[in-house]
């Protein structure tokens, strides 16, 4: 993918040469490279000016040489005819042979030897080469100029603009989505901006290709927007979070603000990026210097009009996340171009202009109370970050009642109190109902039943644990010789640790289980920006979890239960059966972590009598295991989002 990427690189910043613009021009390329040229030129400002600036050139050469040069050669003198005749038709057979640009070259050589004897005609030749060479100098030089003083020039011209209380500005803007391997056209938006100096509101309407409105966006003074998506629900962000938001999720760049200052949010310090100037424009380029973290942008590049400062283009290339491939996705690339720019009186504007579209407000919406799947999940990811959620200490569930109600029994008043504090975010949201309680009060409520006391069996020496052969036989093995090391404790202690390192693994599965069934999958995509990466984060921290655990048990029973290592009928099962989404890889997850914890609480757990069938669990443990670690480093993989907070899950 690298050597793709480069490969690309390399071809946009290819330019063609003189030879190739002026066979171009004349219509002698081949159709493939024709092709290319032209392609090129459409994207390319500086050699697009180049190639008129030649044109120019030429026409302007020819009406000199035919309005003034011609009318004043001197006679031709005689007999010369008849070799002017000869060369003529030495000229016409070869013509076939010979591209016509070099016989024009060697045209306008003839001719200017000829007015070279002629002294007027030499002066003025050479004024004209004197000025064609400083429209060359003064075209191609130009001052350095410093991507940082650009764009902070450009902000402030934006912002004295934007602050205007006099205009109203209107911009019609272009997005497409676009596959960088071979240019195909993936998604096209139309953008229709208005904004109001005086009232310092937004208004961003979206079009389809069929000039359908399927989105909007109407942000305030205060920074707040609402953001209106054909069929999801309003979401209401901090419109200073775009820039964030925008690497996240590229395809919600319609809500970027095409300027300068936007365009530092995004690449951050810019002060020693390359600007190149094409035509009229300044393009400030901008590459991530480290591309192995977690953010997907490859480049970004901000075209800036020099007569004005008014940041005109903004394309990224960022590599696509599928949300169900592990590892970097395929590079696309999104370019949003201003088609059209307007100042209008702010008294002449339609203040409907500034109004959401009936069609988003009449959308229909949850009442006042009811729980939505963002609280539920917001809840959810507050209680996991103490540690709640583990062992079912606080349960989250939405009513019939269409409220959320939260319940739990608490070990201690303090731990009530923490809780009751995290919950604070939506603790008066008319939605929640919150019963927590103490162990205290719940032994309270508890009427008094009778307490039976099971009798045990005084012959301990009887119990014992399924695989306890095989532990003695490697304790006594590592044991040194006329060592007195207490066998039985290491094995009692081993067990222990066993079985509390699979019921803690067991727990974090049980999380993941009620989280995958808290929403149906199709209302995941549904959630906010916010509330979905919580939900990826608690998903990706309990799969770690688990995976942590599992390795640990892998490691310390290896050298007990299989020294032999893995057979390689276990290491390729379920290789080529990894799951295709997180709900799915969540629901085989939980079923064979059970699966290996019932299996290690059966063979590590004491029980009476002898236990003649401990060796047959080896193999279903050693399968189970790595089955269950395979599939939680999957999911921790395929949830990971940055920005998680390190401290979730307990």
């Amino acid at each position: 993918m690298e050597s793709r990427f480069n490969c690309f690189r390399k071809d946009r910043d290819w330019h063609p040469g003189e030879g190739d613009l002026l066979l171009h021009l004349d219509g002698e390329q081949t159709s493939r490279k024709a092709a290319r040229i032209r392609m090129h030129l459409e994207a390319c400002w500086a050699c697009r000016v180049k190639a008129e600036k030649t044109g120019q050139t030429i026409s302007s050469f020819m009406d000199y040489r035919n309005r003034i040069l011609l009318p004043n050669l001197p006679s031709p003198a005689k007999h010369t005819g008849r070799f002017e005749s000869k060369l003529h038709a030495l000229v016409m057979q070869t013509q076939a042979n010979l591209p016509s640009w070099p016989a024009r070259l060697a045209e306008i050589r003839g001719f200017s030897e000829r007015i070279f004897h002629a002294p007027l005609m030499a002066v003025g030749v050479a004024v004209v080469l004197v000025l064609s060479l400083a429209a060359g100098v003064s075209y191609l030089w130009s001052p350095t100029v410093n991507a940082q003083q650009l764009l902070d020039r450009s902000s402030a011209i934006e912002e004295a603009h934007d602050n205007n209380p006099n205009v109203v500005q209107h911009r019609s803007l272009r997005l497409e989505k676009r596959r960088y391997s071979d240019k195909q056209l993936l998604l096209r938006r139309r953008i229709d901006v208005w904004h109001s100096g005086a009232r310092g509101v937004t208004a961003r309407r979206v079009y389809d290709d069929s000039g359908k409105l399927v989105a909007g966006e109407w942000s305030e003074s205060n920074g707040s927007s609402a953001v209106y998506k054909r069929g999801a629900k309003t979401e209401i962000s901090t419109h200073g979070e775009i820039a964030h938001k925008v690497l996240d999720s590229p395809d919600d760049l319609w809500e970027y603000d095409l300027s300068a200052k936007s365009f530092e949010g995004i690449a951050g310090e810019v002060a020693q990026e390359r600007v190149d100037k094409q035509g009229n424009n300044y393009v400030v380029h901008y590459e991530p210097k480290d591309k192995s973290g977690d953010s997907r942008l490859l480049s970004a590049a901000l075209t800036v009009r020099k007569d004005d400062f008014r940041a005109v283009a903004l394309e990224l290339t960022v590599q696509e996340d599928t949300g169900v491939t592990v590892g970097p996705g395929t590079p696309v690339v999104y370019s949003i171009v201003e088609a059209s720019f307007a100042q209008q009186p702010a008294l002449e504007v339609n203040p409907q202009v500034f109004l959401a579209d009936a069609e988003f407000l009449a959308s229909p919406s949850l009442q006042q109370g009811d729980v939505t799947a963002d609280l539920q999940i917001e809840t959810t990811y507050l209680l996991d970050r103490a540690g709640a959620t583990l062992g079912q200490e606080v349960t989250v569930t939405a009513g019939a009642d269409h409220k959320l109600h939260i319940d739990g029994v608490l070990a201690t008043e303090s731990r009530r109190a923490q809780i009751v504090k995290i919950l604070a975010p939506v603790r008066h949201n008319p939605a929640t109902v919150i019963n927590l309680i103490t162990v205290a009060e719940a032994m309270q409520r508890k009427r008094a039943e009778p307490v039976v006391v099971a009798k045990t069996d005084t012959q301990t020496e009887r119990a014992s644990i399924p695989l306890y052969d095989q532990l003695n036989r490697y304790f006594k093995a590592q044991a040194a010789p006329g060592s007195s090391d207490d066998v039985p404790a290491k094995i009692q202690q081993l067990s222990e640790q066993i079985l509390e390192d699979s019921s803690e693994a067991m727990r974090h599965a049980w999380v993941l289980k009620r989280l995958a069934s808290t929403l149906p999958p199709k209302e995941i995509g549904s959630l906010s920006q916010t509330t979905h990466k919580e939900y990826l984060c608690m998903a990706a921290a309990h799969a770690q979890a688990v995976s942590k655990l599992t390795g640990k048990l892998r490691l310390e029973l290896a050298p007990i239960l299989f020294p032999n290592g893995v057979s390689p009928e276990t290491a390729g099962e379920g290789s080529s059966s990894d799951p295709t989404d997180l709900t799915l890889a969540v629901q085989q997850l939980f079923e064979t972590a059970s699966r290996n914890d019932a299996a290690i609480q059966s063979s590590f757990s004491v029980t009476t009598g002898q236990a003649a069938e401990g060796a047959v669990k080896v193999q279903e443990i050693q399968n189970l295991l790595l089955q269950t670690e395979r599939l939680s480093k999957w999911l921790s993989q395929a949830a990971s989002v940055s920005d998680c907070d390190q401290d979730s899950p307990r």
